[in-house]
């Protein structure tokens, strides 16, 4: 499986070696050859075990299965994609119909709209806080002040969790740039750990760039100054997004107060820490960023079921796609 490990990053590598494992040992107990070189043959095969995958696995885990079992076919014998066989498609259509989580529900995509919602709330949260300390800074104010520093950042840079809550203050970079003939603040994340780079190796680290927004409700340049100012810890080394007492917020954490903060502005749907990931890559792509710029702007890699096409990463496609969830029109 060596193929795998080289290209793919860890955690997909791991998911299909488990379904092509699964898969011969399906083929072993029913005395067949998991990969013969005929392609009708093998699509056979995986027909039957696509049937028995659909007992217990979502329709988005049949594709992935398929996915990686085809994988190997493919390398095998320089098969283009065994997946189109007429038999496997029908199969794998009809397995989705009968996959008892076929309704499973998805996180809800949290969009630009929605966000205002919730960071309305927050701020008036904010205010009131404030405004019983007599103006005085007080760290009563922090929780709600870094959620919607958390959620603000984590929409424009379409941040997974693990990348959010990585993030070191040494990460966080303030810039300006000249857009459409005015000065417009930046902020520049360096995530040196994500998915993609679970070991955080320094050729892996990528850089993504966000802007200000001329609407403060859902800023991410204005949340995080005023975070800032109030924040327990401001060491380089010290975490971006800080717990009360100045520790590093639990994985869990930005799901969590994220379904809160939801609950309060009245948002229904399934939501997770992927729901603000999802709304950018889906209020980007309405605004007209292409497929190559959501990507970049999602550190989606070449082998990502969520995008099809690869293209090696550039500042300016990054950049393109953060002005739009910024606010401002594709030019």
């Amino acid at each position: 499986m060596q193929f795998i490990k080289e290209n793919r990053n860890p955690n997909t590598a791991k998911t299909y070696e488990h379904y092509t494992k699964k898969y011969q040992e399906f083929c072993e107990a029913e005395g067949c050859e998991p990969f013969p070189e005929d392609v009708d043959q093998f699509s056979t095969h995986l027909a039957l075990f696509t049937t028995v995958l659909a007992k217990s696995l979502s329709p988005a885990s049949i594709e992935l299965a398929n996915a990686a079992i085809a994988n190997k076919f493919s390398l095998l014998y320089n098969f283009p994609n065994p997946l189109s066989s007429p038999l496997l498609k029908a199969t794998i259509k009809a397995a989705t119909a009968a996959s008892p989580r076929k309704n499973s529900q998805k996180a809800k995509a949290v969009k630009r709209e929605e966000l205002k919602l919730i960071m309305k709330l927050i701020m008036k949260d904010v205010e009131e806080r404030q405004e019983k300390r007599k103006g005085r800074k007080g760290r009563n104010a922090l929780a709600p002040c870094r959620d919607a520093t958390l959620f603000a950042i984590s929409f424009n840079a379409a941040l997974r969790r693990s990348e959010a809550v990585g993030l070191n203050n040494e990460d966080m970079i303030l810039g300006e740039e000249t857009f459409e003939g005015r000065k417009v603040r930046t902020l520049s994340l360096t995530i040196r750990k994500s998915k993609t780079n679970p070991e955080g190796l320094e050729e892996k680290q990528v850089t993504a760039k966000i802007y200000e927004s001329d609407d403060f409700t859902c800023c991410p340049i204005s949340w995080w100054l005023l975070y800032n100012e109030i924040k327990p810890n401001h060491g380089q080394k010290d975490p971006a997004f800080q717990t009360d007492s100045g520790d590093r917020l639990s994985i869990g954490t930005p799901a969590q107060r994220l379904k809160e903060w939801a609950r309060k502005a009245g948002i229904s749907g399934k939501i997770s820490s992927h729901s603000l990931r999802r709304g950018a890559a889906t209020e980007a792509s309405a605004k007209g960023a292409d497929i190559d710029e959501l990507r970049i702007l999602g550190r989606w890699t070449r082998n990502s079921s969520s995008v099809n096409i690869y293209v090696d990463p550039t500042e300016q496609k990054q950049s393109a796609a953060a002005k739009l969830l910024a606010g401002w029109q594709k030019v």
